[in-house]
């Protein structure tokens, strides 16, 4: 499982960093899922039901009691047969359409809205019908009908949401591959020299960690961000320094242990070089899944990293597809846009989940495999 997990994340992210953006349309802002269960669990009823007398434009007639029980669904597809079946609490009659996209007509004996729109864009539709007193029952709604299959629906720039969260990955993989360079490919260097050739190289390690651990990480992580022109690289650069010393001291200490073990000696007797025996016999054959829990850890305290800069607005303002940027939309999304978008918000956590819980099942699994082996 988690095999296929890691494999999906990697293909989402060459893929991402293959394929360009594909830009939005003004008309398909916050358009809603195509799925219908998920429409109307994150997209609450968005009709207006009023009653009026013929003589009152819809605008100022005052609302007299609810006449229509249904809601249509928001979102429909070029080409894709839609059918809205109207249900009532009155009796209705007579019925007319307006401001439906071509291709969609309606049964002026039932209400009945049917038929495969033939165009795309945003259509404010308004179904009218008469009641037994002669009063006038309406129901308007957004139509959005797009040529593409946006299962969940498009975000404030008419992105398709699934497109986007899959091209969230050029935000994290070559920032995380960064900060692991650095913190743990640092790491395992200065921890091992510093193991095995014990001296000046400890020393300084030792005062690097010190240095490194009276300031606090985050604000480590802000300054750089700041200095840098909020450069999300050079923030990963500070994720890997704060990373460098935790994983240098554990590789120092596992390296030490093994130093000491009567197979180090025998190596040296038999004529094997230093580096043969730090490299193979140590840190392969000794500590290659402590290495490994280390890249892991680092990925995830990256990615969580890039978010936390994206979501207090602490880098690159072009990088408009980050994880970070997403979340962010999707609060202000809740906030300041229509009802029921929360949709927005709760792709950027779920994917920040699965990418997080992606990585530990992998640590699991790659651990538990080479333990097995030994």
């Amino acid at each position: 499982m988690a095999g296929a997990l890691l494999a999906l994340m990697v293909t989402f992210n060459v893929v991402a960093l293959l394929v360009p953006e594909e830009r939005g349309h003004d008309d398909f802002k916050y358009a809603p899922p195509q799925l219908g269960w998920l429409q109307r669990l994150f997209w609450p009823d968005a009709a207006r039901d009023t009653v009026v007398a013929p003589e009152f434009s819809l605008d100022a007639a005052p609302v007299e009691g609810r006449v229509f029980r249904s809601t249509p669904l928001a979102a429909a597809r070029v080409g894709v047969p839609y059918v809205y079946v109207p249900r009532f609490l009155r009796p209705v009659r007579g019925f007319e359409m307006r401001g439906a996209p071509r291709g969609l007509e309606i049964d002026t004996a039932t209400g009945r809205l049917g038929g495969t729109p033939g165009e795309s864009g945003k259509f404010e539709v308004m179904l009218e019908g008469r009641l037994e007193s002669g009063q006038l029952a309406r129901q308007t709604f957004t139509l959005f009908v797009d040529d593409r299959t946006m299962w969940l629906g498009a975000d404030e720039r008419g992105l398709d949401l699934v497109r986007r969260t899959l091209l969230t990955g050029r935000a994290l993989l070559l920032p995380g591959l960064l900060a692991v360079l650095v913190g743990v490919g640092g790491g395992v260097l200065l921890g091992a020299f510093a193991g095995f050739y014990p001296g000046p190289l400890r020393a300084g390690l030792r005062v690097l960690t010190l240095l490194l651990q009276s300031v606090p990480g985050t604000l480590l992580l802000f300054i750089g961000a700041v200095i840098s022109g909020f450069s999300t690289f050079v923030a990963m650069i500070v994720v890997g320094l704060l990373l460098l010393p935790e994983t240098a001291n554990a590789i120092r200490e596992r390296v030490e242990r093994f130093c000491e073990r009567d197979f180090v000696e025998a190596a040296r007797e038999l004529g094997q070089p230093d580096r043969v025996i730090l490299w193979n016999e140590i840190i392969w054959y000794n500590a290659r899944t402590l290495i490994l829990a280390r890249v892991t850890q680092a990925f995830v305290f990256a990615i969580l990293a890039e978010v936390t800069l994206a979501y207090v607005g602490l880098v690159d303002a072009n990088n408009e597809v980050g994880l970070g940027k997403l979340l962010l939309d999707g609060r202000k999304a809740i906030l300041d846009g229509p009802a029921g978008t929360q949709v927005i918000a709760v792709v950027a956590i779920v994917t920040l989940l699965l990418v997080i819980s992606g990585f530990s099942l992998m640590e699991r699994c790659v651990v538990a495999s080479w333990e097995r082996r030994r």
